[in-house]
């Protein structure tokens, strides 16, 4: 049986191995360039702490609200003799969950559309940045054939 250890440490190696890759990529002769992916990473991943963060806190606005309100119904039930209550009590609780469920799903998809918007913003920026450095590469193997087919033909 595996050690649980190297068990994690795989899989940590495996989740993370795109990352790794990506951030050193084969051929990369500048640290800054490494250290400017980084810096596009947090960015991404401090917008998407920040978009979960809003989204949780617009979740839990109406939940908290729903549980305020529902001592005051039960209280209004432990007063009521009339059978009718019962099923207004029922209702009224129905209602209020019907009401969260509804903001909670509205959030959720909002958080979908806008993660999917921050992550294809997120990928154009790091197709230009690698865009970017492949032009800067090819002019530079470029200018440095020219100065050799210049050299030999001299």
């Amino acid at each position: 049986m595996p050690d649980t250890q190297d068990v994690f440490k795989q899989g940590l190696d495996q989740m993370t191995a795109l990352t790794r890759s990506w951030l050193t990529p084969p051929g990369a002769n500048t640290v800054a360039s490494g250290s400017e992916r980084l810096e596009y990473l947090t960015d991404f991943a401090t917008d998407l702490q920040r978009l979960y963060s809003d989204a949780i806190q617009h979740h839990m606005d109406p939940l908290l609200k729903s549980n305020a309100e529902i001592p005051k119904h039960f209280a209004k039930l432990t007063q009521s003799r009339d059978p009718k209550d019962l099923a207004d009590f029922q209702l009224e609780l129905l209602g209020m969950m019907m009401e969260t469920a509804s903001v909670r799903a509205e959030t959720w998809g909002e958080l979908a559309d806008k993660v999917g918007h921050r992550y294809a913003e997120f990928v154009r920026e790091m197709a230009g940045n690698l865009q970017a450095q492949a032009d800067a590469k090819n002019a530079t193997e470029s200018g440095a054939g020219k100065r050799a087919v210049t050299k030999v033909s001299n």
